[in-house]
């Protein structure tokens, strides 16, 4: 029987005037597509969830889905609603005098209404088996800023009945975190049983839920790793029973991997020389992922997600055909 890695959110276009082109990406569909290609199994099945426009970046989004194949051949599943008043989202890149990007990601777009309400019967029926069979979920706050996609996202979540499925909230936070912002993460957290967060995500979580102070992220003179992280794991376990794994991510510095039964792994990212850091935090999470979902153990599944963020990091796209070295060919499940 096939099970389901699900992806829940924003698929979009970066329009960068530097290159000319549209690059499709949305963080929860760069894990999705990275999961994809790093399994190879005939009973594991990838799923994007999002909202198009009937348009042409809609028609591009839907044959990209067709036609991005596993090493089994396997296409992505793709679950879009079809929003007519609607346009594909996309992002504006602009650059500032020092050549840094910024990003304005346009707003009241088609992933804003991710919703099957009126949906064909057909479609209704695939999502509720998608469902049934879920092995990983995987969403953040940025699609839920318009209350139709947050209602369906945090309902499709918390109706997932697998006790083994991992529910994957990645927060992707830009910027401070107002009230509204605030309440998403809090409702997300609560559905989560698996977290990953930047280390700056963890001082701006700390901050505006009042749990601590930001982290001195200076290396111990101990061992030379980053202070440890583990107060701060403490205080989300505690505060969010339903969560059994924190992982946190700190750029160059490496990263950690925490658990509830009380394990610990800390990994030194490896160095990549003029590093492309777009699609590096998603392409983590997804080696992650897909290890675990595939049976193996929490030290071999840390490994993975960091040689996959290094290969991505060499590359201008932040979804790039990954090669065979790193894909999982003998998944237990």
């Amino acid at each position: 029987m096939t099970n389901y890695l699900i992806s829940i959110g924003e698929i979009l276009f970066d329009a960068n005037p530097k290159s000319g082109v549209l690059t499709l990406g949305g963080a929860p569909s760069n894990w999705a597509i990275d999961c994809h290609r790093l399994i190879a199994h005939e009973d594991l099945q990838t799923v994007v969830i999002s909202g198009v426009g009937n348009d042409r970046l809609g028609q591009i989004v839907q044959a990209f889905l067709s036609n991005c194949k596993n090493k089994n051949g396997l296409p992505i599943k793709g679950l879009l609603a079809h929003v007519p008043d609607k346009e594909t989202g996309i992002v504006m890149v602009s650059y500032d005098a020092q050549g840094e990007p910024h990003y304005d990601i346009v707003r009241d777009v088609a992933w804003d209404y991710i919703d099957f309400e009126k949906a064909l019967p057909k479609v209704k029926s695939d999502i509720e088996h998608i469902k049934a069979h879920c092995c990983a979920v995987c969403w953040g706050t940025l699609a839920q800023r318009n209350p139709v996609s947050r209602h369906f996202i945090q309902q499709f979540v918390q109706s997932i009945a697998a006790p083994t499925a991992l529910k994957i909230y990645d927060p992707n936070i830009r910027e401070e975190i107002d009230l509204t912002t605030k309440e998403i993460i809090h409702q997300s957290l609560q559905l989560a049983n698996t977290v990953k967060l930047s280390h700056d995500e963890v001082d701006k979580i700390g901050k505006a839920f009042g749990y601590y102070t930001p982290v001195n992220n200076k290396p111990d003179e101990n061992n030379g790793k980053p202070k440890d992280y583990e107060e701060r794991s403490r205080i989300l376990f505690e505060k969010y029973p339903n969560i059994n794994t924190l992982i946190i991510t700190l750029s160059t510095r490496g990263s950690y991997i925490y658990t509830r039964k009380g394990e610990c792994s800390f990994m030194e990212a490896e160095v990549v020389k003029d590093a492309k850091p777009v699609g590096c935090g998603d392409s983590f999470l997804a080696g992650v992922v897909s290890a675990l979902v595939c049976g193996k153990d929490l030290k071999t599944a840390h490994e993975l997600g960091n040689k996959v963020s290094a290969y991505v990091a060499r590359h201008e796209s932040a979804t790039p055909e990954l090669p065979d070295g790193l894909v999982i060919s003998n998944c237990s499940k």
